[in-house]
């Protein structure tokens, strides 16, 4: 653990003040400790809205459970990433969040993160992974080790779409942005022009996949499928309608002391699964010229057997994938829901 002493930056020395300032990072009182006979203020009062946004991120946040990158890089990180936080206030004016979105999946993609945390009265109440800074919460139990933010989703939400716009300057690989995608997803927020799916071998936004010519039956393939089962399938090429993108679960971003998802896999407001994949479908329903709730209502979203998905050396390659199909067209502008 990171120790928190001024004079210490980047030490990886785990000390009684670098602990007090993870466990407690957002208190309303001042916190002071005293080791080996020295007192040093562990955290201020509501300092976490005022200091530094690479020392909240890398001094307050809590760590990763397995180290992968030097303190070098997540310094670099850190302080690409503080330049996203931003300090959302409730309709008080008291400060609630000061949060940034990163890739979540960051173990496949080898890149550096740093992970958030729901506190309840100041003090570490859960994790969240795709999210990081801090956002103040509630428990839902006494122990406090289940906690859910105190923001309300529409406020959730428009912090996320904001997001949006300043990811690609935390990454510029694709398949990190689509991770901070799929989060701002979760959140209720737009995805805007980050990719969120791969498709004729490029990655597209949703605007972009809004504006393809398609055919009346489309397919999603869930990148795990491809990453997993399909590795050793040389020279694959998809059928026209395949997409690959996060189809199958959803990471978790709110979690409780055993890493559990609030909310788990389920539907947004247009009745789309909260998967990438929803954000394809979404998109896909603009070109078909119908509503994302008529196309919501015509799928049940469960993985067919055997789709057919593309072909190599000849061969008709198959395997479980999301078929989407064309229902009778329902000009939005008809849509009432």
């Amino acid at each position: 653990m990171r120790s928190g002493n001024s004079d210490e930056a980047g030490s990886s020395k785990t000390t009684l003040l670098s602990v007090c300032r993870k466990l407690a990072p957002t208190l309303d009182v001042k916190l002071t400790v005293t080791e080996e006979g020295v007192t040093n203020t562990a955290t201020d009062a509501q300092d976490w809205v005022r200091i530094a946004g690479e020392e909240l991120l890398l001094d307050r946040c809590p760590e990763h459970f397995e180290r992968r990158f030097s303190d070098h890089d997540l310094q670099e990180f850190a302080v690409k990433a503080s330049a996203n936080l931003r300090l959302i206030n409730d309709m008080n004016g008291r400060p609630i969040a000061r949060i940034c979105i990163i890739a979540a999946d960051t173990y496949m993609l080898g890149e550096p993160s740093i992970a958030g945390a729901i506190t309840v009265g100041g003090f570490f109440a859960s994790r969240l992974q795709g999210i990081a800074g801090f956002i103040i919460g509630e428990a839902k139990r006494a122990s406090r080790d289940n906690a859910v933010p105190i923001m309300p989703g529409e406020q959730l939400a428009e912090w996320a779409t904001e997001q949006a716009a300043l990811i690609p300057t935390l990454y510029a690989a694709p398949e990190s942005q689509a991770s901070a995608a799929q989060t701002i997803r979760i959140c209720g927020g737009q995805t805007g022009d980050l990719p969120i799916a791969n498709y004729g071998g490029a990655w597209l936004s949703a605007p972009e996949i809004a504006s393809l010519t398609l055919p009346d039956q489309i397919v999603i393939l869930d990148s795990l499928t491809c990453e997993f089962e399909l590795k050793h399938v040389n020279g694959l090429i998809f059928d026209p309608g395949v997409f690959v993108t996060n189809a199958s679960g959803l990471p978790a971003v709110f979690q409780d002391s055993r890493g559990s998802v609030y909310g788990g896999w389920y539907l947004n407001s247009n009745g789309m699964p909260a998967t990438l994949g929803g954000a394809v479908i979404e998109a896909v329903a603009k070109v078909w010229g119908v509503s994302p709730n008529a196309l919501g209502a015509a799928s049940n979203f469960d993985r067919e057997n055997d789709v057919v998905i593309g072909r190599a050396s000849g061969k008709e390659i198959r395997t479980k994938a999301y078929v989407i199909r064309r229902p009778e067209a329902l000009p939005i502008a008809q849509t009432t829901n």
